[in-house]
């Protein structure tokens, strides 16, 4: 009998007796399993740890690729805002020139809805670039060439409307507004030149950051799905290995009935004994 449980034993992979004679003990498990246990949790958690960084990484990216968004809707609305300054000094030389032709003052409703534009416009600008040293530097030569040119506008149609058409044709004749309006235009194009420059870095700046935040939040990804696969791995060993060990002590104990075990505390046999 004896034999023949020794036979079954071997065949089953189980070690040999120890202790006293008619007792004996068995031990399952690696001593190893502990330690690739530690290494399997050590891998999850720096896996974590990076895709949380990786993540952390691609929100602080889109956070300032939002405010490189909003930056380029800023240039956007100080090219604007300069081009309306321009633009409202045009109508008001407009409702000047047929006022000065015709004498009605119906043509002078574009120059009357212009002088409500022109102060706002400027207003506006020194607002918008109040953190731009070198465009705040360029407001000052803007705001007098438009108001140099409002009042040689005015002075034209006061002249007009006393019946003084001559004098104020002369005043045209001198062409002092139209160098008035070419120095105005050049500086409004220098004005939105600074603009444009710090619009194109911006707009490089916005897909660099687009990109960091793409790879970060992408990288993020790869990172959780392959903690997830270390995880899984993880507890299909475990569970593999305590089937293992509970198909062995069911043999065992189909062998001799007379058995004791310790466990572990995740369930698995540590020790076994003969009686």
């Amino acid at each position: 009998m004896a034999v023949l449980r020794m036979a079954a034993r071997a065949k089953l992979g189980l070690p040999r007796r120890r202790g006293q004679a008619g007792k004996g003990a068995r031990r399952f498990g690696s001593p190893s399993g502990g330690a690739r246990q530690a290494r399997r949790t050590l891998a999850l958690v720096l896996l974590a740890a990076c895709a949380a960084a990786s993540a952390a990484g691609g929100l602080w990216a889109l956070a300032g690729l939002e405010d490189a968004g909003r930056l380029v809707r800023h240039t956007g609305e100080v090219i604007g805002q300069a081009d309306g300054l321009l633009t409202a000094l045009v109508d008001a030389e407009t409702g000047q020139r047929g006022f000065l032709l015709t004498g009605e003052e119906r043509y002078l409703e574009p120059y009357r809805a212009a002088l409500g534009r022109v102060g706002p416009a400027l207003d506006r600008l020194r607002e918008l670039v109040a953190d731009n040293p070198a465009q705040l530097a360029r407001l000052p030569a803007l705001r007098a060439g438009a108001e140099a040119r409002l009042a040689e506008l005015a002075e034209t149609i006061a002249r007009r409307r006393a019946g003084d058409a001559e004098g104020a044709l002369a005043i045209v004749r001198t062409d002092r507004g139209k160098r008035t309006m070419d120095g105005l235009r050049a500086g409004v194009a220098g004005f939105e030149a600074g603009e444009r420059r710090l619009l194109g870095a911006r707009i490089v700046a916005a897909g660099r950051r687009g990109a960091l935040a793409t790879g970060l939040v992408g990288l993020a990804g790869l990172l959780a799905a392959a903690a997830a696969v270390v995880a899984g791995l993880g507890t299909a060993r475990a569970e593999r290995a305590l089937s293992e060990q509970e198909a062995h002590a069911r043999a065992i104990l189909d062998l001799n009935p007379q058995v004791l075990w310790t466990a572990r505390p995740d369930g698995s046999i540590e020790d076994f004994a003969e009686r």
